[in-house]
């Protein structure tokens, strides 16, 4: 992990939802479907090998695959990423490619 990586885990709420003490389960984007974790707090998962960049944000639910790279200053949306995958930034927004 590079300096200043973060590990996100509670997303955001409405003012509603704070007001009410309410956290919403943390739901993951799968293939065709979202799971629901059932958890209010879920950080993110990190495979073997896997490497942060300086200042690389992970939102809350993002799982890194074995020996995914993520590059400096880039904020990881929850989801999931195979393994071997690059993340990078194009016009300030995820680029995901093999190594």
């Amino acid at each position: 992990m590079g300096a200043g990586s973060r590990l996100a885990n509670l997303q955001f709420r409405s003012e509603d939802q704070k007001l009410k003490g309410f956290i919403p389960p943390v739901q993951l984007p799968l293939e065709s479907e979202e799971l629901n974790t059932g958890m209010e707090k879920l950080g993110a998962v990190v495979g073997d090998y896997a490497e942060l960049g300086c200042n690389a944000v992970l939102c809350p639910g993002s799982l890194l695959g074995k020996g995914v790279w993520v590059y400096p200053n880039l904020m990881v949306p929850k989801g999931y990423y195979p393994p071997n995958m690059v993340l990078a930034s194009k016009d300030r927004k995820p680029r995901i490619f093999e190594k």
